[in-house]
């Protein structure tokens, strides 16, 4: 389970959004992957997100700073954290965030 705690869904940001929340277990290699789209399915950024945990397969946390830039103001847009199976890239876990640019 991935759990974003904040920010809270529907939040308004500008310039950047700070991300942050935990993960039941930690993913291969301490990295989920982040997408940042708008609700037409257009795709800002994607990457890396890394994930901080004591042990392999134990439970992690996460916090990390987007930048939004380039995301004209006004537009909702959609923060999504996935970890997927290296094994075959099946979705096993996943949790977004809706978050307007100002």
């Amino acid at each position: 389970m991935i759990e974003i705690t904040s920010p809270a869904n529907e939040a308004a940001a500008s310039g950047s959004v700070v991300v942050s929340g935990k993960i039941s277990i930690a993913p291969f290699e301490n990295n989920l992957s982040y997408f940042i789209y708008d609700e037409a399915g257009n795709q800002y950024s994607a990457g890396p997100l890394t994930v901080t945990a004591p042990a392999p397969g134990a439970p992690g946390a996460f916090d990390a700073s987007f930048t939004l830039a380039e995301i004209p103001p006004g537009t909702t847009i959609y923060l999504e954290l996935r970890d997927t199976s290296a094994a075959d890239g099946s979705l096993l876990a996943m949790d977004a965030v809706r978050i307007i640019v100002k």
